[in-house]
């Protein structure tokens, strides 16, 4: 059982879907017009493949480590959460409490994703919020793997290799 969030990067969920067969490649080219059922944010009521409508940044993570918890509750042993995050919604506090928490919980069913951009809705990160954010993930107990994010099979290579019981796996990209 895999349990993927796309929170703020509705193009590459729109890109899956179309890929998959899911919805038509033409519809790529519609998000956020007005006549579209696909936005920035997904949302379950117009996509049946989404699994939460999305908005705020930074509530994916708490998303995923509600997924994984009520896995690990239940007894699936199996199963393993996705969370695709971009580097501007880690300026959420929401994030970091959703990080604490997985550690808290010893959440090895979840795995973050961090696409490191450097860019976010009012521009450069580093002049938001200048963070080391591997740093923060790692002072707070996660397992941080970094890698190149243009590179298929060493994401691949990473998210297969991700650390054993009790310690969240987090993928920093070297190149957003």
């Amino acid at each position: 059982m895999v349990h993927t969030q796309y929170w703020s990067c509705g193009a590459g969920l729109y890109a899956i879907l179309a890929i998959e067969g899911l919805i038509p490649v033409d519809k790529l080219m519609e998000v956020n017009q007005s006549s579209s059922n696909i936005s920035t944010h997904a949302d379950n009521l117009d996509l049946p493949y989404i699994d939460a409508t999305t908005g705020s940044l930074g509530q994916g993570l708490s998303m995923g480590v509600g997924l994984a918890l009520a896995s690990k509750t239940r007894g699936c042993s199996d199963g393993v959460v996705y969370v695709l995050m971009g580097d501007g919604e880690l300026n959420e506090g929401q994030a970091w409490e959703a990080s604490m928490t997985a550690v808290k919980y010893g959440l090895d069913n979840l795995v973050a994703i961090v696409s490191l951009n450097r860019y976010q809705l009012d521009g450069p990160a580093s002049s938001i919020k200048p963070i080391n954010y591997a740093r923060v993930f790692e002072a707070i107990g996660w397992n941080i793997l970094y890698g190149n994010g243009h590179d298929y099979e060493d994401i691949i290579r990473l998210i297969t290799k991700h650390a054993g019981p009790g310690v969240a796996d987090g993928y920093i990209p070297e190149h957003g």
